[in-house]
């Protein structure tokens, strides 16, 4: 007889427990694929690289994956045509990287990586900064009732 109670009580007393964590799992991925799908579609920008501030990145770029010369040829062109960060990314998608000096396609793929990971890192500081302005205008409100 208690066996069959037992039984009862346990599904009932499953019923009663808390999804939170398994709740809290889903929004957490919820909002991870969010996050991934804004920053593809790259709905906020920042402010845009000068042509010096691009030479200077370049320069910055480790030197084992890319040949400083490139590095150099690259730059020197940045800076005699002026381009900002937006024309440098247009050059990039055209396939224009091989034209300017590049010597080789994995060259141009690996300078093209890492351009495309500073721009989500920028993107991704960008949006850390107006969450963070955000936040800050919440801090103190615990218990407020709003205004409607």
């Amino acid at each position: 007889m208690w066996g069959s109670l037992d039984r009862q009580d346990f599904h009932r007393d499953d019923d009663l427990h808390s999804q939170a964590p398994t709740l809290r799992s889903e929004a957490e991925t919820m909002a991870s694929e969010a996050m991934s799908a804004w920053l593809e579609n790259g709905c906020v920008r920042g402010s845009k690289l000068s042509p010096f501030e691009l030479a200077n990145w370049l320069r910055m770029l480790p030197k084992d994956r890319i040949d400083g010369d490139t590095l150099k040829v690259v730059a020197r062109h940045i800076l005699n045509q002026e381009m900002d960060e937006e024309a440098f990314e247009t050059l990039i998608n055209d396939g224009g990287l091989v034209d300017i000096g590049v010597p080789d396609q994995r060259q141009a793929k690996v300078l093209e990586r890492y351009f495309k990971q500073r721009q989500t890192e920028a993107l991704m500081a960008e949006t850390a900064k107006h969450t963070g302005a955000l936040n800050s205008t919440f801090r103190g409100k615990k218990g407020e009732s709003m205004q409607m």
